[in-house]
């Protein structure tokens, strides 16, 4: 099963640092998707014919949540960039909640845009793009 490409999200959250504390900082992300979906491999990208709504969900603290067809994964995510304007995550190993199916354990990476209110999650061969809010911390 293909891998996302966690290097690219590497490399786009090395080229935006920022000091202090934020808004970034400050709140919890949640980011939905119920429009469309995107596949990559092999060179390409397509919007897939059928789909389900997308969430992805990041904490202040770190714990992140993508919810896409039947679970979910989650985990405690390496935080990358947490800037005034961008925050970049990236997940190595993580389990799918509702199979034991070794395929499904996946590494994922996200970049949220702070004043756009966008991300961008990359698993397996999805590329997903989300409208988010920022929301306070529970």
């Amino acid at each position: 099963m293909p891998r996302c490409n966690i290097g690219l999200v590497a490399l786009l959250a090395a080229a935006v640092l920022a000091e202090g504390r934020s808004l970034a900082e400050e709140v919890d992300w949640r980011c939905r998707n119920a429009d469309v979906e995107l596949r990559c491999g092999d060179g390409r990208c397509q919007v897939a014919p059928e789909h389900t709504p997308g969430a992805f969900s990041l904490s202040h603290s770190g714990a992140v949540s993508l919810c896409l067809y039947t679970g979910c994964w989650e985990t405690e995510a390496h935080v990358l960039v947490r800037g005034d304007e961008t925050i970049s995550i990236q997940a190595h190993g993580v389990p799918f909640s509702t199979s034991e199916n070794p395929g499904l354990i996946v590494d994922l990476g996200a970049t949220i845009d702070v004043s756009r209110r966008i991300a961008v999650v990359s698993v397996i061969d999805f590329v997903l793009p989300m409208l988010c809010e920022a929301v306070p911390p529970a």
